[in-house]
C-alpha cells in the first residue's frame, strides 16, 4: 500500500510540536511492514501533493497549535476524497479546546475538574473558584504553556501568572482547580470500542511535598526527576474509575485509533478528567504513547501496525 506521511506546520518554531525523529521513525516502521512510504511534506502543500502522489492513505503526525490547526489535514484528506488515519477534524478542534471537551466528557457524567475561561484580567475579579489554582491556554496539546510552575498558591500570584500568558500566547488562559492527588496518563487505541494500551502513573522520583504537574522541563528532564510507572499500581475500583473516564472521554470527543487522556485524583482520591489528546507524539522515547507501549512490551512497529490496522477498518 502507498502511504503519505504529513505532518501540521507551526507559524512559531517555538511552539511547534513536528518532529523530524517521529517522520523518521514511522516511515521505518511502516517499510518495514512492507507499504511504500512517501512524504508529503507539511500541510500547507498537502492538496497539491496528494494529486501529484495519490496516497491510498494518509498517515497523520499532526503538529502545530491553535484553534484548528491541528483539524487542517484531516479536513484536507476529506475535501479530497483520501483515507487518514486519525480522528477526524471536528474531534482534533475539539480536543485543542480544552474547556469545550471538558463540557462534552461532563455531558456524558463523567467527573472533570472545575475550571473558567479567562480572556482579559478583569474577569478575575469574579473568580469564584478556590485557590491554589492551575493555569493554562485554552488551545492546544503536547503541554503547550505549561511550563515552570503553572499553578498559583496565594491570590497576589493569579493576576501577574494571567496576564503573562495571556500576552505569551494570544490567547484565552484556562483557570482550573488544582487537584494535588495521583496523575495519571491512558493509552487507547482501536475503534469505537477502544482497548486500554496501559494507565502509566507520573510521580516525582523523591517524596517531595509539591504538586506533581508534568510540565515541558520535566517532560525534557523525565529520568531524572519522574517515576514512571507502567502498568500504574491501582486498587482494581480505582483502575476500573480511570479506565471508564477514558473511554467517556474518546466517546466523547468522537476518537479513532490511537489517544492518549490525561486524569488525576482530587485530595479524596477521586479521579477527575484533565484533557485528551486525539493525535499524541510519536517520537520514539519522548511521546507519552511510545514510552508506555515499550513499557508494555509493544515494539514501535507493532504500535504503528495497530494504529494503521484501526484506520484501514474503517475503509473497509
Amino acid at each position: 500500500m502507498k502511504i503519505g506521511l504529513v505532518f501540521t506546520k507551526s507559524n512559531s518554531e517555538i511552539l511547534s510540536t513536528e518532529s523530524k525523529p517521529s517522520i523518521d521513525a514511522v516511515t521505518k516502521a511502516l517499510k518495514g511492514l512492507g507499504h511504500e512510504v512517501v512524504n508529503l511534506g507539511d500541510d500547507r502543500t498537502l492538496a497539491t501533493r496528494l494529486k501529484e502522489e495519490n496516497p491510498q492513505l494518509v498517515f497523520n503526525l499532526g503538529g502545530g497549535w491553535g484553534r484548528t490547526c491541528a483539524a487542517t489535514i484531516p479536513v484536507i484528506c476529506d475535501l479530497e476524497s483520501v483515507h487518514y488515519s486519525g480522528s477526524d477534524g471536528m474531534t482534533l478542534a475539539l480536543a485543542q479546546n480544552k474547556y469545550a471537551a471538558k463540557v462534552l466528557v461532563a455531558s456524558m457524567e463523567a467527573p472533570v475538574v472545575e475550571g473558567v475561561i479567562i480572556t482579559e484580567l478583569s474577569e478575575l475579579d469574579h473568580l469564584l473558584l478556590p485557590l491554589p489554582l492551575f493555569l493554562k491556554p485554552l488551545y492546544g496539546s503536547d503541554g503547550l504553556g505549561i511550563e515552570g510552575q503553572p499553578y498559583v498558591m496565594y491570590e497576589d500570584e493569579l493576576y501577574p501568572q494571567v496576564s503573562m500568558l495571556l500576552q505569551k500566547y494570544s490567547q484565552p488562559v484556562l483557570v482550573e482547580e488544582l487537584l494535588e492527588g495521583r496523575e495519571f496518563v491512558v493509552g487507547l487505541w482501536g475503534g469505537s470500542n477502544p482497548d486500554i494500551i496501559s494507565i502509566m502513573e507520573r510521580k516525582w522520583v523523591d517524596n517531595r511535598s509539591e504538586p506533581f504537574i508534568y510540565t515541558r522541563e520535566l517532560r525534557e528532564n523525565a529520568s531524572e526527576f519522574v517515576n514512571l510507572v507502567c502498568p500504574a499500581e491501582l486498587r482494581s475500583n480505582l483502575a476500573t474509575d480511570i479506565s471508564g473516564i477514558a473511554r467517556i472521554a474518546w466517546r466523547a470527543v468522537g476518537c479513532c485509533d490511537l489517544a492518549i487522556v490525561d486524569i488525576k485524583c482530587n485530595a479524596d482520591g477521586e479521579p477527575q478528567f484533565l484533557e485528551i489528546d486525539p493525535l499524541p507524539d510519536l517520537t520514539p522515547g519522548r511521546g507519552v504513547i511510545t514510552i508506555m507501549a515499550e513499557m508494555m512490551g509493544i515494539s514501535y512497529r507493532e504500535l504503528i501496525e495497530g494504529i494503521l490496522k484501526s484506520a484501514l477498518s474503517r475503509i473497509q
